[in-house]
Order: structure tokens, then C-alpha cells, then sequence
């Protein structure tokens, strides 16, 4: 074998680890969100995240925001505004209860965060769905 053949056989195997690598890194960052998805409701920790994935918590991170362009609180955060807005939507529970059913146990924190996202109160985007 000569050296430009040695050259092109290891540049393909180079090629094929990255591959290889960048797949596991998307499947456990997929791991991680797909957990948040079933259990968005419960108290989850980065720590709980990073050991679903299978990764450091620092890596995760790093993963997260490549693949997602945030951080994995902050899309939990957003996914659980997303089921809010839905339930707040379709229901007549009170804000205490969607909170809660949402994964945030305090009330008031569930209002700051709805209000961050959605420039309004629950109460508020309530009446404006429900108009």
C-alpha cells in the first residue's frame, strides 16, 4: 500500500468514527429530550438529564445548545409553557392546578416564566384564548 492510499484508507476511517460519534451524541440528546417530553410534569434536574443521556452535564449542555440552541432548562421550560398554553386553552382548571400539572410547583414562578415567554399572565392569555 502506498502512502496516499494509507492516507485516504485512514481519512475514511476518521470520517466514519465522526460519524459514528456525532450520531451517539444526537441519540443522547434526543434521550434527554424525549425524557423531558414523558416526564415534563415531574421534578426534573440536569442531573437527572445528564444521567439519562448518558453524559456529563456540562457536555449535555454543550450538546443541547448545539442541537437545540438552548439549554436543557430553558427547553424544558419552553415545553412546559407549551403544554400550559394548551391546557389553559382546553380547560377550566385553575392556574394553581396547570402549574402544577405542568411540573411547577409554585404558582407564582409558573406566572413569572408564562410571562416571560408570553409577554402575559395565564389569567390573561386565558381570557384573550377564550374571547
Amino acid at each position: 500500500m502506498t502512502k496516499e492510499q494509507a492516507l485516504k484508507v485512514g481519512a475514511y476511517y476518521v470520517q466514519r468514527f465522526d460519524a459514528a460519534e456525532h450520531l451517539s451524541s444526537a441519540q443522547a440528546v434526543a434521550r434527554a429530550a424525549d425524557y423531558m417530553e414523558a416526564h415534563y410534569a415531574e421534578q426534573i434536574t440536569l442531573s437527572d438529564l445528564a444521567h439519562v443521556a448518558e453524559l456529563s452535564e456540562g457536555y449535555l449542555c454543550r450538546l443541547f445548545s448545539q442541537y437545540f440552541h438552548a439549554r436543557p432548562i430553558a427547553y424544558l421550560n419552553r415545553l412546559r409553557i407549551q403544554k400550559a398554553k394548551a391546557m389553559l386553552n382546553r380547560s377550566y382548571l385553575s392556574v394553581e392546578s396547570v402549574a402544577e400539572a405542568c411540573g411547577v410547583e409554585n404558582p407564582s414562578n409558573f406566572t413569572k416564566l408564562l410571562r416571560q415567554t408570553e409577554g402575559i399572565t395565564p389569567s390573561a392569555y386565558r381570557n384573550m384564548v377564550n374571547i
